[in-house]
């Protein structure tokens, strides 16, 4: 056997150890930034300066500094992310991932409190209300990664039909999106993917956040702007 052809499994650990640290990085850069854009999507203060939204940050635990018009956050990473006060748009300030061009104005209420961050939700063992719902819907609603255009259609099917729905979001690369539908004879929940149907699997009752609207996503996931 042609000995280049061989693998041993210490070279599968160091390649292991390579691909890993190659991926990692990169990986908790982004879950840095969407954290980072969850908390600046969730307060308002019209007003707000420069300095006062740095302090903000530095008070939540995050690397900031004021620089003229616009604050540097330099995430675990060492990737440096740029914020200006957003002059009354949603959330506290826009998000740049170069320099701003131009200095803009201040800014902006909370809508935190409707949205949950690793949220766990106890699944139902009701088989006639699993029964029900498969039988209101025909699946897939969405191809295979259409997850965030079919679960919103989803969801609106399962609340015109009285339903309690909350949408699921795992930010994983490149990310995914699935509803949770109350069972509101024993408070839980039964798990829908708009490809899969309905899901008992585990994965799907914890998530990185939950909303009661899919227009929450835009809240936890970073809306870049460019100069």
């Amino acid at each position: 056997m042609n000995s280049r052809c061989l693998l041993t499994r210490k070279g599968l650990i160091i390649l292991s150890i390579i691909v890993l640290d190659l991926f990692i990085p990169s990986f908790h850069t982004e879950v840095d930034t969407n954290d980072l854009w969850f908390l600046i999507s969730s307060y308002e203060d019209i007003g707000i300066t420069v300095d006062d939204l740095a302090k903000f940050l530095v008070a939540h635990g995050y690397n900031a500094k004021p620089e003229g018009s616009y604050v540097t956050v330099t995430l675990s990473g060492g990737k440096k992310n740029y914020l200006t006060p957003n002059g009354g748009a949603s959330g506290l300030a826009d998000m740049w991932q170069i320099l701003p061009s131009e200095p803009t104005q201040p800014t902006i209420i909370s809508k935190i409190y409707a949205i949950k961050k690793d949220p766990t939700y106890q699944r139902t063992f009701n088989s006639d209300f699993r029964e029900s719902l498969n039988r209101s819907v025909r699946f897939p609603i969405a191809p295979l990664g259409r997850c965030y255009e079919g679960s919103k259609v989803l969801g609106k099917i399962y609340k015109n039909l009285g339903y309690n729905v909350t949408y699921m979001y795992r930010q994983n690369n490149p990310g995914h999106e699935w509803i949770l539908v109350e069972d509101n004879s024993s408070d839980t929940w039964l798990a829908a993917d708009s490809y899969f149907g309905t899901v008992i699997n585990s994965d799907y009752y914890t998530a990185s956040y939950s909303f009661p609207d899919p227009s929450y996503l835009d809240l936890v996931n970073p809306k870049w702007r460019i100069a």
